[in-house]
This record gives C-alpha cells, sequence and structure tokens, in this order.
C-alpha cells in the first residue's frame, strides 16, 4: 500500500468548507521537493542498471513512479543535508504532501549538470509519516511563490 494520496482531506472547517491539514511548524527536517504538475515520459538512469520512466507529477501515478520522480536528480546542497542532518525527502505536488521516504544513500552529483539523486524507502506509518503526509496529506508547506522545487525545512532563521 502506497503512502500517498490523489484524495484531498475530508477535514471540515467551522464555515463547512473542506480544509487540508498544515505541517506543524516545530515538525523535523526534512527535504521537500514540489514536482511540476506534469508526468514527462523520460527513461533516464538513476544507478547503474536502473531507469526511471519519466518524472513530474500526474493523477492517477504509481508509488514506483512517484518515488523515481522525486528522488532524483536535484540541484541541492548535500553539505546542507549533513549539517541540517535531513534525512527524509517529502514529495509534494499539486498543492499538498504526497509521500515520505527516508534517505538510505546520496547519490551524486553527476558530473555533466551536478545534480543529485537519492536511494529512498517509503515511511508508510509512524510518527514522521502523521506529522508530514497523514490519510489525506497536507497543505503544501512550501513558502508562497517560491520557485525553487526543493526547499530544506525548517527554513533557517537568518
Amino acid at each position: 500500500m502506497s503512502a500517498y494520496h490523489n484524495k484531498p482531506s475530508t477535514n471540515t472547517s467551522h464555515t463547512g468548507e473542506t480544509t487540508i491539514d498544515t505541517v506543524p511548524s516545530d515538525a523535523p527536517p526534512v527535504l521537500l521537493i514540489r514536482l511540476k504538475p506534469e508526468w514527462k515520459p523520460s527513461r533516464e538512469e538513476i544507478e547503474d542498471g536502473y531507469v526511471r520512466a519519466g518524472f513530474g507529477w500526474r493523477e492517477g501515478i504509481s508509488s514506483l513512479e512517484l518515488r523515481d520522480s522525486v528522488r532524483s536528480w536535484w540541484r541541492l546542497s548535500a553539505a546542507t543535508l549533513k549539517r541540517r542532518d535531513i534525512r527524509h525527502i517529502v514529495a509534494v505536488a499539486d498543492g499538498q504532501t504526497r509521500a515520505i521516504y527516508r534517505i538510505e544513500r546520496v547519490v551524486g552529483p553527476r558530473e555533466r549538470d551536478e545534480r543529485y539523486a537519492f536511494e529512498v524507502e517509503e515511511v508508510e506509518s509512524g510518527e514522521l509519516f502523521d506529522l508530514w503526509v497523514g490519510a489525506n496529506g497536507k497543505l503544501d508547506p512550501f513558502t508562497p511563490g517560491a520557485q525553487n522545487p526543493v526547499f530544506y525545512w525548517p527554513r533557517e532563521q537568518r
């Protein structure tokens, strides 16, 4: 069973409107990755001998497509991941969180473009799952107007 959901939350506000829960501001550090709202078929090698089918987001995406889309290839700082002790990636698409993955290994950077990938395991239950995804996903925690698809949570205070 996959941990992501295509349905919006069924929580109801005091006005009767459907709402999506937010991620608590004190949630543990993660790497948030926002997927583009379109699926691009593109056979691309992630590890030796393993090729993903494409990348991006679409309704009805399989758990394997979602995992492969969120785990590769991103411009980011491996030093920041280490310094901030980030051990999980959260997939964000279509305005809400979709899945959380434990980082098993950082792959890269690729020589041609300095992008990184990850070997990951999906987190399907437990405290982190409940905080970041829950039964129906959480509201997109990216800063409004953010253009970069990669965001380190929590935002560093300057």
